[in-house]
Formats: C-alpha cells, sequence, structure tokens
C-alpha cells in the first residue's frame, strides 16, 4: 500500500470511529462499524423502535486538503435516497487538539442526492475557466457553498452541522 492509500485508509477510519464515538455519546443507541466492503454502508446503528437499523455512509476530509472544502461523491449518489440512509461528512482539523475537533453535518441521502443533482446540472450550465462549455463526469462534490447554484444559500450546510437528531427522525 502506497503511502497515499496509507493516509487515505487512516483519515477514513478516523471518520469513521468519531461517528461512532459522537453516536455513543450524543444519542446513546448502539452502532458499529459495518462488515468492510458493505456497499454504500460505513456504520449501522439500531434504535429500539425502529424496524430496520439506521445506515450511515461517513465522508472524511481532512481541512484545508482541497481548494473548495467539498467532499468527494460520485454520480450513483444522485439516485440514493433511502429513508433509513444518512450521510455524515466529517472535516478532521489539520491539527486536531482539544480545543480544535472535528466538523460534522449529518444529512438524509434525499437531500445529498437532491444537492447533487441540482449543484451538477448548474456546473454543466455554467462556462469552464475559458469560455468551454463543461464536460460531463461522474465526479461529484458535497460543498460548503456552490458559486455556479445562486438557488442554494451560501451556508446551506450549516442546517446540518451537527444533527446527530436527525439520525432518529
Amino acid at each position: 500500500m502506497s503511502k497515499q492509500e496509507n493516509d487515505k485508509a487512516f483519515i477514513r477510519a478516523a471518520g469513521e470511529h468519531y461517528v461512532l464515538a459522537r453516536i455513543a455519546k450524543e444519542l446513546a443507541i448502539p452502532a458499529g462499524l459495518a462488515p468492510e466492503n458493505t456497499k454504500d454502508i460505513d456504520i449501522l446503528a439500531i434504535h429500539p423502535s425502529y424496524e430496520c437499523p439506521i445506515r450511515i455512509q461517513v465522508k472524511t476530509r481532512t481541512e484545508g486538503k482541497s481548494a473548495d472544502d467539498g467532499w468527494m461523491m460520485s454520480k450513483k449518489h444522485e439516485d440514493i435516497v433511502d429513508k433509513d440512509l444518512f450521510y455524515v461528512f466529517v472535516t478532521l482539523p489539520a491539527k486536531w487538539t482539544d480545543q480544535e475537533q472535528p466538523q460534522t453535518y449529518i444529512m438524509p441521502a434525499k437531500k445529498v442526492a437532491e444537492i447533487l443533482k441540482k449543484t451538477h446540472q448548474d456546473w454543466l450550465k455554467t462556462p469552464g475557466k475559458k469560455g468551454q462549455p463543461h464536460q460531463d463526469t461522474t465526479m461529484r462534490r458535497i460543498k460548503p457553498s456552490y458559486k455556479e447554484s445562486p438557488d442554494i444559500s451560501s451556508n446551506w450546510l450549516e442546517e446540518y452541522k451537527d444533527k446527530w437528531e436527525l439520525l432518529l427522525k
């Protein structure tokens, strides 16, 4: 495994374990890592009154490592709207201290799909750096703000910051 792959694995593991710790602290419900390579699920949580487990996909990034402060997604996420699937977007601080903790945003899959679909269509309609049309790709980004999507407020993501209770609705 290369150093870059190793770093990504540690970042992913840190995000997933941080989410597990926060679920225990904030919601006091049992949760655990899904088996490796489980499709679209990183964590399963159990609420005593639910028939189905809460499925969670964790997306983790390190602060300052991307130009747009976003998380990598793909076209397939535009079509995932399961009511029991949630995404937790984690930003690990560049220097993790007691004062500087990770940021988390908890969002239902349906909202993620809606945002990705809308912002990608808006991006395709805007010209590239040299005025050329953007070429469609399978890559998508969840970002704190979208210049190319004026219908989405510049602080839209804040609505989901530390909203752990969404997992119980």
